[in-house]
């Protein structure tokens, strides 16, 4: 929208200094230099180095502001990441604890080998002596 006004200001001033050639020159420098440098977003469009120092000023501002804005975002990542370790962890040290609690809880009775004797062998016996 401002490149359109200055366009307009630049032809309305050019009709008004076309009485003499001199002047006209002199007025289209002057009205060049009248554009505000906000109207300027490439560095091949500015002429004069005041315009080329306020462009590459205006250029800094805004990557300085995006810059904030994902370190900012990167910092709310990490806070949110740590935090969800912080919480899994708290779960994991429960876990082991409980574990832990319930191992202590269970006695282990040990377990005796029980013999199986055979009475097979001794009634055999028993019944060759009746015989």
């Amino acid at each position: 929208m401002s490149k359109i006004k200055s366009r307009a200001k630049l032809s309305r001033r050019s009709k008004e200094g076309a009485s003499s050639s001199k002047d006209t020159t002199h007025k289209t420098e002057s009205t060049a230099m009248d554009v505000t440098d906000d109207t300027i977003d490439d560095i091949s469009q500015a002429k004069t180095p005041k315009a080329k120092s306020s462009l590459l000023q205006r250029k800094l501002a805004e990557n300085r502001k995006v810059f904030e804005q994902r370190s900012k975002e990167l910092t709310e990542t990490k806070r949110a990441v740590e935090e969800k370790v912080e919480a899994i962890r708290q779960q994991l040290d429960e876990t082991d604890f409980a574990a832990a609690e319930h191992k202590d809880q269970l006695s282990i009775t040990p377990i005796r080998p029980l013999v199986i004797t055979s009475n097979v062998s001794s009634e055999n016996n028993k019944n060759k002596n009746k015989n």
